[in-house]
C-alpha cells in the first residue's frame, strides 16, 4: 500500500506539471489539460483512486491546499488591488452574487427537477468564481488593466463567500441541529475569519518586523501560521478558515512594515503544485458511470449559467460604471468555476451520502 501511495503522488505531481507546461505552450489554460489528465487517470482508466490511497485523509488535505491557494490569491491582490478594480467588485460580490445565487437555485430545481433544498445548496456552490482558473486564464489571454485586476478581485473574495453560503444552506436543510438562526452564523463566521486572519498577519510582521525570525525561515513561518490561522478559525466555525486566510493574505499585502515579496514567490510555487494536483484528485474522483451519464439537462444547465445568470449578474453589477461596454461583456462572459467550488462540491456530495446511509 505505502509503495502504492508513493507511486500515484509522484504520478499526479508529473503529470500535473506536465498538464501546466502543455497549457503554457499551447496558451491555453491548463485547467483544460488538468481536468483531462484527472479523468484519464481517474474514471477512464482508474490508475489512480484518491480515496483509496488517501482514505479520510483527502478532504483534509485538500481543505489545507484551499487554503494556501486562497491566501496566495489574497496575497498577491492585497487592498491596492481591490482599490484598483474599484466598486465594481463591490457590486459584483454583492448584486451579482445575489442574482448568480437565486437564478442558480431556481435553474438547478426546474432543470434538473430537484427539490429547493439541494437547488439552494448547489447554487451557494456555483456563486463562486474561482481564481485557480481566473488566474491562468488571464495571464494566458496577456489580459491587462482594471478588467484582470476586476476578475481577480472578484474570484478570490468570492470563494469564501460561496463556501459559506454552502455550509449554511447544507445546515439549514440537512441538519438536525443547527447552531442558531442563520444571520448570526453568517455574522459569526465573518468575526471569527477577521479576527484570526489579523492575528495571523500582525503574527508575521511582528516576528518578521522584529528580525524573531530568520530569513531562510520566513517562508515556512508563513506556510505555518497559514494553516494554524485556517485550522483554528474552522474548529471555532465551519468554514470561517477560508475567510481567516483571505483576510491575512489582504492584510499582509497591505502593509508597508516588511516586505512579503519572497513569501509571495514561494507561494506561487505551493500554488501551482496544490492546484496541479487537486484538479487531478478530484478529477480522478468522479465515478465513470457519472461521467457517462451526463444527458441534455446537464448541458441546459451549463447553457443557462454561462448564457444567462453571469451576463445578467455581471451586466446589473456595472450599471452606471464607467467601464465600456467590450469591457462589460468580456466580464459577463468570464466566471469560471475552479477548484475551491470542486472541492465543496465534493465536501457536500460525501455529507449527503452520508446523511442518505
Amino acid at each position: 500500500m505505502q509503495d502504492e501511495v508513493i507511486l500515484a503522488t509522484a504520478v499526479i505531481l508529473a503529470i500535473g506539471v506536465g498538464a501546466q507546461w502543455l497549457g503554457w505552450r499551447a496558451r491555453i489554460p491548463s485547467i483544460v489539460f488538468l481536468l483531462g489528465a484527472g479523468l484519464f487517470v481517474g474514471p477512464i482508466t482508474g490508475i489512480v483512486e484518491p480515496d483509496a490511497i488517501l482514505g479520510d485523509l483527502l478532504f483534509p488535505v485538500v481543505s489545507m491546499a484551499v487554503a494556501v491557494i486562497l491566501f496566495e490569491g489574497a496575497l498577491g491582490l492585497g487592498v491596492q488591488g481591490i482599490r484598483d478594480a474599484g466598486s465594481t467588485v463591490l457590486r459584483l460580490l454583492t448584486i451579482g452574487a445575489g442574482i448568480t445565487l437565486v437564478a442558480t437555485a431556481f435553474a438547478a430545481h426546474w432543470i434538473f427537477d430537484i427539490e429547493y433544498s439541494l437547488a439552494w445548496l448547489l447554487a451557494g456552490v456555483l456563486v463562486v468564481t474561482g481564481p485557480t482558473v481566473v488566474g491562468p486564464l488571464v495571464r494566458a489571454i496577456g489580459l491587462r488593466g482594471r478588467v484582470a485586476k476586476i476578475l481577480e478581485a472578484e474570484g478570490t473574495l468570492i470563494d469564501p463567500m460561496g463556501a459559506i453560503l454552502a455550509v449554511l444552506f447544507f445546515e439549514a436543510f440537512f441538519e438536525e441541529q443547527v447552531k442558531g438562526p442563520w444571520p448570526m452564523a453568517l455574522l459569526l463566521t465573518v468575526v471569527i475569519g477577521l479576527v484570526a486572519g489579523a492575528l495571523g498577519a500582525a503574527l508575521i510582521v511582528g516576528t518578521f518586523g522584529r528580525y524573531l525570525v530568520p530569513d531562510h525561515l520566513h517562508n515556512v513561518m508563513t506556510l505555518a501560521t497559514v494553516l494554524m490561522v485556517f485550522a483554528v478559525a474552522d474548529a471555532l466555525q465551519p468554514e470561517a478558515g477560508l475567510v481567516a486566510v483571505t483576510a491575512m493574505g489582504v492584510m499582509l499585502a497591505s502593509q508597508n512594515r516588511v516586505s512579503v515579496a519572497h513569501v509571495l514567490e514561494f507561494n506561487e510555487t505551493l500554488r501551482t503544485l496544490f492546484i496541479a494536483g487537486l484538479f487531478i484528485l478530484l478529477g480522478a474522483r468522479i465515478a465513470p458511470e457519472t461521467l457517462f451519464s451526463l444527458g441534455w439537462q446537464n448541458a441546459l444547465f451549463l447553457v443557462a449559467l454561462v448564457v444567462v445568470v453571469r451576463p445578467v449578474a455581471a451586466f446589473a453589477s456595472t450599471i452606471r460604471s464607467d467601464l465600456s461596454w467590450r469591457e462589460r461583456t468580456f466580464i459577463a462572459l468570464t466566471a469560471p468555476r475552479g477548484i475551491v467550488a470542486a472541492a465543496i462540491a465534493s465536501i457536500f456530495s460525501l455529507r449527503l451520502m452520508e446523511e442518505d446511509a
